[in-house]
């Protein structure tokens, strides 16, 4: 039986500094950048501020954010590790069925609070963000979940077609393997034994809406992955 990977969730206010420092300087898409900093961090995106100025602003303003709600984020914690455990069984062992048995990359999984609201991932240091707080009972779960699930994807897309996340396709976008990763986990996260589990639908990103309705037919036609996958990718020469 594979191993199910070990998962911790932490504070670490300058994890979550690095990561909106990075989001700014590799980010290009602007609907993104406006879905990260939202709310009340919306004023970073001041296109007044040079790049030095703004990433001590995150810095002031992460830090001043983790003083204030201390107590908040660490219940945030709290409650989403206590949310996690009751369905972490039940989630990999269903991410273990859709990918035949196929075992989790090695290393510790690891999830950071953060302040803003969009949640990158790391895929090789298999790290990712997730909020501490969130309007939707359990959000976190929806967050860790497709998270951990783009580690098995990219894993077994190395494994069965030598691609990784920033592989290039000849005649296809170049973010091409990112988009089919987005939309297979939302294809995944609409699926009846997904949602009974992690109880969060997911959608699409805006212009992956056509991709998505192809994948979720041909799911729903045949819950195998490799016929799956197969349709999007060229399997790799052995």
């Amino acid at each position: 039986m594979p191993k199910n990977p070990k998962l911790s969730l932490i504070i670490d206010p300058e994890r979550d500094i690095d990561n909106a420092i990075g989001f700014l300087k590799y980010e290009k898409n602007k609907q993104f950048l406006s879905w990260f900093f939202y709310g009340e961090a919306a004023f970073i995106l001041d296109p007044s501020f040079t790049a030095r100025k703004r990433n001590n602003i995150v810095r002031k303003y992460v830090r001043d954010v983790h003083a204030k709600y201390k107590k908040e984020i660490r219940a945030g914690l709290l409650a989403a590790k206590r949310d996690w455990k009751q369905i972490e069984e039940s989630y990999f062992s269903l991410v273990e069925k859709v990918f035949k048995g196929h075992p989790w990359p090695k290393g510790e999984y690891t999830g950071v609070t953060s302040v803003f609201k969009m949640y990158p991932r790391y895929i090789d240091e298999k790290s990712f963000f997730f909020p501490y707080i969130h309007r939707i009972p359990k959000f976190s779960n929806g967050v860790i979940a497709h998270e951990t699930l783009h580690f098995m994807f990219f894993d077994y897309i190395f494994f069965r077609y030598g691609l990784k996340e920033n592989s290039k396709i000849k005649g296809k976008p170049t973010d091409y393997v990112w988009q089919v990763s987005e939309v297979f986990n939302v294809v995944i996260e609409n699926w009846k034994p997904y949602k009974e589990i992690v109880g969060h639908k997911g959608r699409p990103y805006p212009g992956h809406e056509k991709m998505y309705a192809t994948m979720r037919r041909q799911w729903m036609k045949n819950h195998d992955i490799d016929w799956l996958l197969d349709q999007w990718f060229e399997k790799k020469k052995r």
